[in-house]
């Protein structure tokens, strides 16, 4: 009878069988050849057990007393589930030490693990290969498993076995080349689990029923995994998490690791392997100091079961802690990270970190930080740009814009200050970011320009936390801070607008109102003469500034918004103003023309218009000055972008001809002239003002002794002139005709004209009882009898 001595009971040791043909004959040629030729058998031999001939003349693994004894027991490891390891013994079965084991068969092969089963493979026809089990307390037979022997892809049975308490049994097959399969089942069929690998080593906790294996993938045709561990519970044959010892916690995104934090003064953070049991120091702080660390209770293994991220809070340090993201068979491969770790999760290889409030983002392949992902969001004032905010640990913000329609990105880092806006300009050349002004007197904010044309261009208001800002028609911002009303700078090169102004004091024409002109810094300041109160302060808007030109009267002021093309005209009613405590002012014109309103008082008080049609504002002017107050205040001049001049009357709202100079005289037929002899020396010169543009021309130069007579006519195109030289001492005159464009072109005709007339681009002069034609443009002259 084939007998075992001296067994531990109730010890673990499963040998596999090697049910191959070819594997039996390559073993018994190998054995043979080391017993005859006397040579040692091999190191890589030593530590197995031989293998020899049974009763059937079949291969099967065969342990000596001697060998047993002198054989060392291996160190135990702590198992997962806390049981008790029962005393190691590679003979073990769950019998008692003097019980006899059945007999076996001829034919069958004990099991190795379990003396009350034994194994046969049988041969069915050419193709197939079968697997029974035997009871051989019972001798219940039992057919575990089948195989295709032949085919283009042949099976074989890689080893097979009972657990020592006979819950199971585990049967390994190869199949070329799609690698090996372990199957576990019970003896009698009823439940199985099959997992792809071949078992390199296993544990089985009996009491808990819980069979650990140590799988190998054996696939060569491209593996997706070299080995792993799995948890069977043998009972329900399902596989399961790695058992978590009592005080331990499990990592959330690796079952196979667990965490404890222990200790008292000295508190320790360690990681438990739960394949293995093996347990590594992560960290230890000293409760005990003044100021100590403490342990982040916060922590995690990688999905790969390479890294492990965990914290130390310092409550007493400016960055408030450190996170560390550490290889777990390489202490000294570690990414250390400024801040306390507030949250972990994994996506696959890569590592999503809160630190301090800030999102990182790790590569676990190489313990890289990877580039933020930045939330971008559209700029206000430009649907070309998007920006977006990235928190720093260090507590500076980096600002990325980014233009779409290029790819271009800017990056502005070193951002100090808690930042709460940021745009881009409608034409793409600055960038406005900042803090905006608080209620809070101690919150004064900042305000940044940043040029994106000009390198290394920026303007920062330190103490102007940014309150409104707008854009104006003419690629300029216009900024109300906590510093200034408003302020005014030219985008891209950032140049302060200040309208070239000298601050003045003015008063209104009968001494009513005193005026601070402070423009540059987006303000007017009044004083109400001859009445206490003191200084009131009218602040522009951004909306309207800048201010071009302004007019105060003794009930109110007007003012030009240069802000928008064509400008805008608004009145503020002092009176009222300085009753209610209310500086509101009122818009008098729309974008494209001057607003009808009732005149509350004829002078100046409002703009009166009575047909809006005819004093309508060609937009867009030609300037931001297209829009002054004339004349003492009497006229709006209107500059169209053409060169067109127009002139508003602000008592009436009518269009009326541009003012005239004292010491001219307004020409016939075209009121934007006006001519004036000048005295030069020994000579009269006749000299010609354009009223809409004020250019002045001298056309004619005479003796003093002779003299020009009468009112000059300029033709409605304003190409020509007609005037009159006086002879001397009473005789006839002559009367001249010449282009303005071209002097040298002239006419001239004796006598003095008593009427003049420009029909269809000829002119018509009545000289002495005849008509004379003159066409300059073809040079044609005819004569006639009135």
């Amino acid at each position: 009878m084939d007998t075992r001595k001296n067994r531990v009971k109730n010890a673990i040791k499963i040998d596999f069988k090697t049910g191959g043909l070819v594997h039996k004959a390559v073993a018994g040629f190998v054995t043979v050849f080391f017993i005859f030729s006397g040579i040692p058998v091999p190191t890589s031999f030593a530590g197995k057990a031989p293998v020899t001939l049974n009763e059937n003349q079949k291969l099967v693994p065969t342990v000596t007393l001697d060998q047993v004894n002198a054989r060392p027991a291996p160190a135990t490891k702590p198992v997962p589930s806390g049981v008790e390891v029962r005393k190691f013994s590679p003979l073990s079965a769950n019998v008692s030490e003097t019980a006899d084991e059945p007999a076996v068969p001829s034919g069958w092969t004990r099991a190795s693990s379990n003396e009350n089963y034994a194994f046969r493979t049988t041969q069915v026809g050419n193709y197939v290969a079968v697997l029974s089990l035997m009871d051989l307390r019972s001798g219940q037979t039992t057919r575990v498993r089948k195989i295709n022997i032949g085919g283009s892809y042949p099976e074989d049975f890689d080893s097979y076995d009972v657990l020592s308490d006979g819950s199971a049994v585990i049967v390994g097959i190869t199949r070329s080349p799609y690698g090996s399969v372990t199957y576990l089942q019970k003896p009698d069929g009823s439940a199985s689990l099959s997992l792809n690998g071949r078992v390199t080593a296993l544990e089985y906790d009996a009491a808990a029923r819980v069979l650990r294996l140590d799988l190998k993938n054996t696939v060569t045709n491209n593996p997706s995994w070299d080995t792993k561990t799995v948890f069977v519970d043998v009972g329900t044959m399902t596989t399961m998490d790695a058992p978590v010892p009592a005080g331990w916690t499990r990592a959330s995104s690796n079952e196979n690791y667990a965490f404890q934090q222990s200790g008292g003064t000295s508190r320790t953070l360690s990681l438990m392997d739960l394949r293995t049991g093996q347990v590594q120091v992560l960290v230890t702080v000293d409760l005990a100091m003044t100021h100590p660390d403490h342990i982040s209770q916060v922590y995690d293994v990688s999905e790969d079961g390479t890294t492990v991220i965990f914290g130390v809070t310092r409550a007493w340090s400016s960055i408030g802690g450190e996170t560390y993201v550490q290889r777990i068979t390489d202490a000294s491969s570690r990414l250390t990270l400024a801040g306390n770790l507030e949250s972990i999760e994994m996506d696959g290889m890569i590592a999503i970190l809160m630190v301090k409030g800030i999102e990182q983002r790790i590569d676990l392949a190489t313990l890289l930080l990877l580039p933020p992902v930045l939330s971008w969001n559209p700029a206000a004032s430009n649907a070309d740009y998007q920006v977006a905010v990235e928190q720093q640990l260090d507590g500076t913000k980096t600002l990325h814009i980014r233009n779409f329609s290029t790819g271009v990105e800017t990056v502005i880092a070193g951002i100090n200050g808690a930042m709460d806006f940021y745009d881009v300009s409608p034409d793409g050349t600055t960038v406005l970011y900042g803090q905006r002004a608080s209620k809070d007197p101690a919150v004064v904010g900042f305000t940044v320009l940043y040029s994106l044309t000009t390198p290394d261009r920026q303007v920062t208001l330190m103490s102007g936390g940014m309150m409104t800002y707008s854009f104006t028609d003419y690629g300029e911002i216009a900024l109300k801070t906590f510093s200034f009303p408003v302020e005014v700078y030219q985008l891209g090169t950032l140049e302060r607008y200040d309208f070239n102004i000298v601050t003045e004091t003015v008063n209104s024409p009968g001494n009513v109102y005193q005026l601070k002109d402070e423009r540059s810094v987006g303000m007017f300041k009044f004083v109400k003469l001859g009445t206490p109160g003191g200084v009131s302060s009218f602040d522009l808007s951004s909306e309207e500034s800048p201010v071009t030109d302004y007019l105060l009267t003794d009930h109110g002021l007007y003012y030009i918004a240069g802000h928008n093309n064509p400008a805008e005209i608004k009145y503020l009613d002092l009176d009222a103003a300085y009753q209610t405590g209310n500086f509101d002012p009122v818009s008098l014109t729309v974008q494209n023309g001057v607003e009808a309103n009732d005149p509350a008082q004829i002078n100046y008080a409002s703009l009166a218009v009575a047909d809006p049609a005819s004093v309508t504002i060609p937009g867009p002017l030609g300037s931001r000055e297209s829009m002054k107050f004339v004349s003492a205040g009497e006229l709006l001049k209107i500059t169209d972008a053409s060169g067109g001049v127009r002139f508003i009357q602000l008592n009436t709202g009518l269009e009326v001809a541009p003012p005239v100079p004292a010491g001219w005289t307004r020409t016939a037929l075209n009121p934007n002239y006006a001519t004036q002899v000048q005295v030069k020396g020994k000579n009269r010169i006749l000299v010609v003002k354009n009223l809409l543009t004020g250019q002045d021309t001298a056309i004619a130069e005479i003796k003093l002794s002779l003299d020009f007579s009468g009112q000059c006519t300029i033709a409605p195109d304003g190409r020509s002139i007609v005037y009159t030289v006086a002879g001397p001492r009473g005789r006839t005159g002559t009367t001249i005709v010449q282009r303005l464009d071209n002097l040298k072109e002239k006419v001239s005709l004796p006598g003095v004209t008593s009427s003049v007339r420009f029909i269809q681009g000829r002119w018509e002069l009545t000289i002495n009882k005849s008509i004379w034609i003159v066409d300059l443009t073809t040079g044609k002259i005819s004569k006639r009898r009135a």
